[in-house]
């Protein structure tokens, strides 16, 4: 198989797999291969479901796809113009792919906006409070599942409550710098 007709099928089986398409096998071999059986073109189309899978699942990187498919191309799986096209197509979708398999994990809510500001208490009922500076904070969130709408919590902070607040990000910020070290 081509180069084109490779960039096609993995066009098509990605669009089925991650953009929830309707495309059907018959309408791929028509226009991919129609001069071969549905046999052989469904053996085709399992192979390049299951190779597109597993590099989108483990977010590949091209180098790692290009040891793969050298591999593959070795033990007769795959012709050259298919890895070049597979590469071709991996180059232009990994990010795209990458974030629509994100996106389809979310379960819940995320944060739409964060907005803060610092106050100045100008009155109040216990003396003490006045002229202490508060933060004012607004948190904004985006339903996965509703395009409208969003849920927004407006609270207040001290500067003691603030610096607890730091001090977990950062501790947050370190866990995540540890885990992400190769």
């Amino acid at each position: 198989m081509d180069v084109k007709k490779t960039l096609g099928l993995l066009n098509g089986i990605s669009k089925r797999m991650y953009y929830n398409e309707s495309i059907e096998n018959d309408y791929l071999h028509e226009q991919i291969l129609p001069n071969s059986s549905i046999a052989e073109f469904e053996q085709i189309v399992d192979k390049y479901s299951s190779l597109l899978q597993d590099i989108v699942i483990n977010d590949v990187d091209v180098n790692d796809l290009g040891i793969k498919l050298k591999q593959m191309q070795e033990n007769n799986q795959l012709s050259p113009d298919e890895c070049n096209g597979i590469t071709k197509f991996w180059k232009v979708n990994r990010i795209k792919l990458h974030d629509v398999l994100i996106q389809q994990s979310l379960w819940e809510d995320k944060l739409k906006s964060f907005s803060w500001r610092i106050d100045v208490s100008a009155q109040s009922k216990s003396i003490d409070k006045i002229n202490k500076p508060t933060a004012i904070v607004e948190l904004k969130s985006k339903s996965r599942l509703h395009d409208q709408g969003s849920d927004s919590v407006l609270f207040e902070m001290d500067q003691e409550q603030v610096q607890k607040l730091l001090a977990g990000i950062s501790d947050i910020e370190e866990t995540i710098t540890k885990y992400s070290q190769p």
